[in-house]
């Protein structure tokens, strides 16, 4: 029904948005036919903030279950989506530099996370996970004081790290 409801007013997000909605609540669809759906309406109405808005907080659910199940490749490629819909998306950047420090690409990690912050200069968990990607780089310095702006900002894990380190924020 909604696949008709689509072809016949192709300008309408209700359309797509029913026609998602129906797959995910079959409970068996694939990511792939998610996606291809995301894909047909972004292709309809590429300006409509409904799809932006719906099509990236599909992309970060998605993203974060294949980062918990160490699928980084698919995980990135859900961040990369949403940066595309939307290139200020400061929790993409910093979900992506997430991926790229589980694979010891930390140059690219410390470059995403770096992107969160200018986004969104009081997101502490970015500010935790730059002092990390620092740390494992080998500057541990760099790594402190962004923990330390973390644990500032109210990162319960950071405040952790620095006492455990014996170190005040």
């Amino acid at each position: 029904l909604w696949n008709q409801y689509a072809e016949l007013f192709p300008d309408d997000d209700r359309g797509y948005a029913g026609i998602i909605n129906n797959i995910r609540q079959q409970g068996e669809a694939t990511h792939e036919i998610i996606l291809t759906s995301f894909e047909r309406w972004r292709t309809a109405t590429p300006h409509s903030e409904m799809m932006k808005e719906k099509y990236s907080a599909y992309c970060l659910e998605a993203g974060n279950e294949f980062y918990q199940r160490n699928d980084l490749a698919s995980a990135a490629n859900c961040y990369e989506r949403i940066l595309v819909l939307d290139p200020a998306r400061s929790k993409a950047f910093n979900n992506l530099g997430s991926v790229y420090a589980q694979q010891q690409q930390y140059r690219s990690a410390i470059e995403m996370f770096h992107r969160a912050i200018e986004l969104d200069s009081s997101y502490a968990d970015a500010y935790y996970n730059l002092g990390n990607a620092y740390i494992d780089s080998g500057d541990p310095s760099s790594g402190i004081a962004h923990l330390r702006q973390s644990a500032q900002l109210g990162n319960s894990r950071a405040q952790g790290e620095l006492q455990n380190r014996r170190l005040t924020w």
